[in-house]
């Protein structure tokens, strides 16, 4: 952009938005600035306001109301409760029916709203005097506020527009002694006039100062429409009527961010009321509150498959339902307004259907809204007498319509019902995952609901958002990325000691986040209407392969090789590979505070077979002709390569944080070049004068070792005859980098302390050095003495094994500079697979890690740095163990490796066939894959497709299904380097269809119809189409609903929250409660500020708080928070992801800590179910998980108060205790044999709750052979052999008195305790103070080896993550019944 341009540019936006500033504002005014634009955001940000609506647990209204006025002034936190307490109160006495207009005249000048009571007017230590503020309506209701006179007339009318008094009211002024206020003043500057004035004179008077206690009224004047106030009126209403469905999404997936917590919820424990918290109770309190009814107990079935209905989205549709309030409000036809209306000052004709089914056409003018006589047929645009002229259109409609009053208010109310959490709109998530199993969206909905879907208002949201002009439309993308990236976010020495950077830094992470979002959201509409030809190319005469499109001034282009800059790579292939490492790349530079280089905007979309990149636009790149705008790096591999000297300091501090290492290369000319990149990655000049590096794909080292083995064919010995890897952009990852540098730094440390041992051992007489000393010269010998030979281990020449295009001029001159520095690269690449991938396999072997779905797995790979191509290696290696316990993660692997290729598999046939025949081609390879009929009629021209594009070749029904399976195997071993077995169908498909037909509809991005799938599902092949009066035996092309993006945004890194967790618990260890609370609290803000609210990341902050504070027995407030993070885990991540059956079964385990046990079980049985859909029932966590459900039930046999009315329970009749012990013995003896300690363990925990019913004797053999397996494994000094042992002295005794007296045995009987099994460190004590009651206090709890771990780290078994050192002592040593510990 052009000097002239981007002033005009900046005379519009100061024109535009008060408080934007000039080149002559203060420090003070544009931080006050910032502040007031921020605060204002909130207000009007549903997703912020949802945070604040949690965090004060009010309704959302009573929080805008509430929000701008708190946040004003300079009060104390507990000053700001006091308030917001107070306004609660105030609000009680208004009834909410009095807005009916039935009653609205009673009630005027009769109610005024106070948020502020009188002895809060003084506020300590603000230094302010604050005004008294009366609000006149034009409705009857008063506003009183208290403010502290720099607010500005702009945020006092925010204030006003949010608060449910003047919910009508969008287009206003504030007059005040009948004059019109601007809206860049502030309120001192308004009535510090007349003071100074009347001060004159009078030195000791400080400038804009007011006396205390200075009272003004204000008065709202309804002032005159434009059509833009018109539309943002109209709006306005719009979204009032929409409700909480406005949460959801249904432009890209149906029921997109759904939940079913709060459905579920209400189910198990009965409760009524989401949103206002109850009060709180003493610390274990477990009264019932008043609010909820007895839960219903159900027995639970394992071995039964549960139905795919429990994760139907119906009764969520319902719950989000808005009560209809209107039939319709739609634009008229007969838009846009004449010239000659225009000029009478008509501004836009509606048409309004109300519930009493009357039609009203409406004209929007100048002054406000009336009735007019035209009709569907005739126009007349003369006013109605039936009703007169109002300034609201929602008070005209409520003159209209009475059915509208009162919809209008209850519809508020069932807004207050709702989650805050469930309010927020799924469109401040920028990972969009949609559920992959949805109902029909007509299905739950009435046939008057379906008439009511025809709804023409839709339609017109964009004309109502842009205008007739569209003046609004076109956003400079770049241009905001990088002025918030500008934006002070460190502390400077001015200011380290306050608060004033924490805030700007809050703020900067705001506004990125907001963009982030506005951007994705942009990106993924721009990207589908590229898939569909919905958006004219750039260069309409190149071939379309080569096409480049830009809409709403954000690039876009296809992921293909069309101009051959991967052709020696793998084409293609390659250039997928390296729009996935670019958005990597990319997000690793934005966690850099580097303001001096810029990255674009990345957004990457994989829709119906087709990759699109979408990014903001360098300035003045589409403008330059016949120049290069490349300063650094080269477009032409290598050929002419361009070093601009300034552009190379400014990367140096990124190669030192990325360990870049600096090297010379010769381009084809014979010119030397000294970059710190990789040729690949290219600076770029734009002509805003910012810098900008693109093309990030090789910031990441090629894997050497992978590439000579598996990518090159012309190595000795090489199997030619078997397809080599895809491509040969083999990149490792950072996290594995990571890894190896702190390996090498450990090395270099032993190095330092090994030199020192041996100087010891030549002068043992010298002294020993004082120990401060020695820890200085220590560092000293790290920092400077051995500084380079560290860097010559982990610096790396990023162009190393990089096929540059060389000559007879640079080729040896390249060869011999790059062959050190090959050497850097290969020995990382062993580190991966000598050092990296073994430890994988051993954590695995011992169940350290136990991942149960194909993205766990992935997570957990990742973290430690190993490629998924490895995958056929690591199972391999299992293979070789022969270990039972890994079957269901061998299994895993492979199921993982066949939806994988499968995806590829769709995507090429997608990417050669029209949309038509997409959902036919899925359910063709799907039918294929688990061995149903394709004869239908309606796969016949989709296999013609097929075959006319040679995708498949022509035959038979059997052919064809063969082919496909050929095509998987074969895929296979190409991406994995693994060869299926001959009967892999048989051992990884037949009996794991349901988990194979939900991860390949999440890879692909398929929602399919949510039916009865059992004949397609079951292990029998079926020869006829349908069943009869049954459902159809394979998968129609109808069963594919919708076809959704996914996508991969390059947001800003937020730091794992491991290392904060570890030191918040050990400050509360420590007994610094406070301490370790506020940083932990820090640790979710910071989540929610730079992820949002409906984050994975964000719901595991919630999740990993409340397990803090249910170890600090506050249980009501870790349910509290494990409700959040339910909900947003749902929204989020789907509602059967693995985070969330971890989240539900803490949740349970919190439930059962506070004596609610049959909620508690109904939370672990639902999680059990899901666990059933996504997983196998041979995982080693199940056999934990059975402890604690039998922990559960015997707590229900022996606690009468926890007995359930009529439930037929008895610890004589039937103990559920002893087959979910049983199943978890079994499990476990099935997985690790009779000879394992943990087999040994669930024998004893069996034999205990087999005591518990007086079968003393069978109690006794099971105790003895758990003590026979003690022994011999541990010996008989072993705390654990002493335990059984003394079980079984008690059994014989008990098993003899019962002989004798069965009736007194019984009796005499002593309470088992129902306590959460946890596997915690079998060499801990377990005595008689083992059995203690859930109560018990001050017992150490350890996390051992993982086969020995407590459900606090389920979490490592379930979604990965840094798992707890075997040596790790708990910080609480509080209760047995903890979730997590023993």
């Amino acid at each position: 952009m052009d000097k002239f341009g981007m002033n005009n540019q900046t005379e519009h936006v100061i024109s535009k938005h008060v408080g934007t500033g000039n080149a002559d504002i203060s420090r003070y005014e544009w931080i006050t600035n910032q502040h007031r634009d921020t605060y204002a955001y909130i207000v009007g940000d549903s997703a912020l306001t949802s945070y604040v609506a949690i965090t004060e647990g009010e309704s959302l209204s009573r929080v805008r109301f509430n929000c701008l006025e708190l946040i004003n002034y300079p009060k104390s936190k507990m000053a700001a409760q006091e308030q917001a307490e107070n306004t609660v109160k105030n609000e009680a006495n208004v009834d909410p029916a009095s807005l009916d207009q039935q009653t609205e005249d009673s009630i005027k000048n009769e109610t005024t709203v106070d948020p502020v009571s009188e002895d809060q007017q003084d506020v300590k230590g603000s230094g302010q005097n604050l005004i008294k503020v009366k609000i006149l309506i034009p409705n009857g209701f008063t506003l009183k506020l208290h403010l502290n006179g720099i607010e500005l007339v702009q945020e006092l009318k925010q204030l006003i527009f949010q608060s449910p008094q003047a919910i009508e009211y969008t287009c206003f002024d504030l007059l005040y002694h009948g004059i019109p206020l601007d809206n860049h003043l502030s309120i001192l500057d308004v009535v510090g006039a007349e003071f100074q004035n009347s001060a004159a004179g009078d030195d000791s008077v400080p400038e804009a100062s007011v006396p205390e206690g200075t009272e003004i009224e204000l008065e709202i004047h309804e002032k005159l429409y434009t059509e833009r106030d018109a539309r943002v009126h109209i709006s306005r209403l719009n979204d009032l009527l929409e409700g909480a469905s406005l949460a959801s999404d249904t432009k890209y997936a149906i029921d997109l961010g759904s939940s079913i917590f709060p459905i579920l919820n209400e189910k198990i424990s009965g409760k009524r009321k989401g949103t206002v918290p109850e009060p709180k109770k003493k610390k274990n309190s477990k009264t019932v509150s008043p609010q909820t009814k007895q839960p219903k107990f159900r027995k639970f079935n394992v071995n039964s498959s549960p139905q795919l209905s429990i994760i139907s989205t119906v009764p969520w549709r319902n719950r989000m339902k808005p009560e209809q309030c209107i039939k319709s409000l739609f634009l008229s036809g007969w838009n846009p307004v004449r010239p000659d209306r225009y000029l009478k000052g008509d501004l836009l004709y509606l048409c309004l259907t109300t519930l009493e089914n009357v039609t009203y056409h409406i004209t929007s003018s100048t002054t406000g809204f009336y009735v007019n006589k035209s009709s569907s047929t005739k126009f007349d645009p003369s006013p109605s007498e039936s009703f007169k002229p109002t300034h609201s259109l929602i008070t005209l409609i409520r003159r209209m319509s009475l059915k509208f009053t009162k919809a209008f208010v209850n519809m508020q109310v069932s807004m207050d019902s709702l989650y805050p959490l469930e309010t927020v709109s799924i469109n401040s998530c920028n990972q969009l995952v949609a559920p992959w199993i949805v109902p029909h969206p007509r299905e739950g909905l009435s046939t008057a609901e379906m008439e009511n879907v025809y709804d023409v208002s839709k339609t017109q949201n964009v004309f109502l958002k842009l205008g007739s002009r569209g003046a609004d439309a076109v956003r400079d993308w770049n241009e905001e990325l990088q002025s918030i990236r500008e934006m002070q976010s460190s502390p400077s020495d001015e200011n380290k000691n306050n608060s004033t950077s924490d805030y700007e830094g809050a703020v900067k992470d705001n506004q990125m986040l907001v963009w982030q979002n506005e951007f994705a959201e942009a990106a993924i509409a721009g990207a589908m209407a590229v898939v569909d030809n919905e958006v004219s190319p750039l260069n309409p005469t190149e071939l379309p392969e080569q096409h480049i499109y830009m809409r709403e001034n954000i690039f876009f282009s296809r992921v293909n090789d069309s101009r051959d800059l991967f052709s020696s790579i793998g084409g293609d292939e390659a250039a997928y590979t390296a729009a996935s490492k670019d958005v990597n790349g990319v997000q690793i530079l934005n966690g850099f505070e580097n303001n001096k280089l810029c990255q674009l905007g990345t957004v990457m979309v994989d829709f119906r077979g087709c990759r699109i990149v979408a990014q903001t636009i360098v300035p003045g790149i589409l403008r330059t002709e016949n120049e290069n705008p490349v300063v650094y790096g080269s477009v032409d591999n290598g050929n002419n390569i361009k070093s601009d000297p300034v552009f190379h300091e400014l990367i140096k501090p990124i190669a030192k944080n990325l360990r870049l290492k600096e090297h010379e290369i010769m381009d084809g000319t014979g010119a030397i070049h000294k970059l710190y990149t990789s040729i690949d990655v290219k600076g770029i000049k734009g002509t805003d004068g910012r810098n900008y590096l693109v093309d990030l794909f090789r910031l990441f080292p090629v894997d050497s070792e992978f590439l000579l083995s598996e990518c090159e064919s012309s190595l000795e010995g090489s199997d030619d005859s078997k397809p080599r890897y895809p491509h040969k952009l083999v990149l490792l990852r950072n996290e594995l980098l990571t890894l190896f540098y702190e390996n090498s730094i450990r090395i270099q440390v032993k190095e330092i302390l090994a030199e020192r041992e041996k100087e010891k051992e030549v002068n043992p007489e010298n002294p020993e050095i004082p120990k401060d000393l020695a820890n200085e010269e220590f560092r000293n010998d790290v920092e400077k003495t051995h500084e380079k030979a560290l860097e010559s281990v982990v610096s790396m020449n990023m162009d190393a094994y990089v096929p540059i295009l060389t000559n007879t001029v640079n080729a040896e001159f390249n060869k011999e500079k790059f062959s050190e520095d090959e050497t850097v690269t290969t020995n990382v690449s062993k580190f991966l697979n000598d050092t990296i991938i073994p430890g994988f396999i051993n954590e695995l072997m011992a169940a350290n890690l136990a991942p149960i779905t194909g993205k766990s797995l992935t997570k957990h790979m990742h973290n430690r740095g190993i490629n998924m191509r490895y995958l056929g290696k690591i199972i391999s290696l299992l293979l070789q163990k022969n270990d039972k316990s890994t079957d269901a993660i061998i299994h895993l692997i492979a199921r993982e490796m066949v939806t994988r290729s499968i995806k590829h598999i769709i995507r090429s046939f997608f990417k050669n066939t029209l949309r038509e025949f997409h959902p036919s081609i899925f359910a063709l390879v799907i039918n294929s894959l688990f061995d149903a009929d394709i004869s239908s009629e309606e796969f016949t021209e989709t296999k013609n497709q097929l075959f006319s594009n040679e995708l498949l070749v022509n035959g038979d029904d059997d052919s064809i299904s063969n082919q496909i399976l050929t095509l998987i195997k074969d895929n296979v071993f190409m991406r994995y380097r693994y060869e299926l077995p001959e009967n892999w169908t048989e051992t990884y498909i037949d009996s794991y269809k349901r988990i194979l037909l939900r991860e390949i509809c999440i890879k692909c991005g398929v929602q399919i119809l949510l039916r009865n799938y059992e004949v397609l599902l079951s292990n029998k092949k079926s020869t006829k189409s349908v069943v009869q009066n049954g459902p159809l035996s394979y998968f129609s092309s109808d069963d594919v609903l919708n076809f959704t993006p996914i996508i991969k945004v390059a947001g800003t890194p937020v730091p794992l929250p491991s290392e904060t967790l570890d030191f918040g618990r050990s400050m509360i260890a420590d007994g610094k409660k406070e301490i370790g609370l506020s940083l932990l609290h820090n640790l979710c803000l910071l989540h929610e500020q730079k992820c949002g609210n409906l984050h994975p990341s964000t719901a595991r902050c919630y999740a990993d708080l409340g397990t803090i504070y249910h170890e600090l027995e506050d249980n009501e407030t870790a349910i509290e928070l494990m409700h959040q993070s339910i909900i947003a885990n749902e929204r989020s991540s789907g509602v059967d992801d693995t985070e969330t059956i971890y989240n539900y079964l803490n949740l349970a385990m919190f439930e059962f800590s506070n004596g609610r046990t049959e909620i508690a079980l109904g939370y672990i049985y639902h999680a059990l179910d899901l666990w059933k859909l996504v997983g196998t029932l041979n995982h080693p966590i199940l056999s934990v998980i059975y402890s604690n459900i039998a922990a559960m039930h015997q707590q229900l046999i022996f606690d009468p108060k926890e007995t359930p009315k009529n439930s037929g329970l008895s610890p004589r009749t039937h103990n559920q205790a002893i087959d979910f012990f049983e199943l978890g013995y079994n499990l476990r003896q099935n997985l690790f044999g009779d000879q394992n300690l943990l087999t040994a363990s669930s024998l004893l925990n069996l034999a205990k709750s087999i005591a518990s019913t007086g079968e003393f004797k069978l109690a006794m053999s099971k105790a003895k052979t758990a003590y026979m397996t003690f022994n011999k494994l541990v010996g008989p000094e072993d705390p654990r052999t002493a335990d059984s042992k003394e079980w079984v002295d008690r059994l014989t005794t008990l098993a003899v008195e019962s002989a004798k007296n069965a009736k007194a045995a019984a009796e005499a009987m002593f309470y088992i305790t129902p306590n959460v099994e946890s596997i915690s460190k079998e060499s801990s004590t377990k005595t008689k103070g083992s059995q203690t009651k859930p109560d018990s206090k001050n017992k150490k709890k350890q996390i051992g080896n993982v086969n020995e771990m407590s459900i606090d780290d389920l979490y490592q078994y379930i979604v990965g993550g840094n798992v707890s050192s075997g040596n790790t002592i708990s910080p609480n040593g509080k209760g047995d019944h903890k979730p997590h510990k023993k």
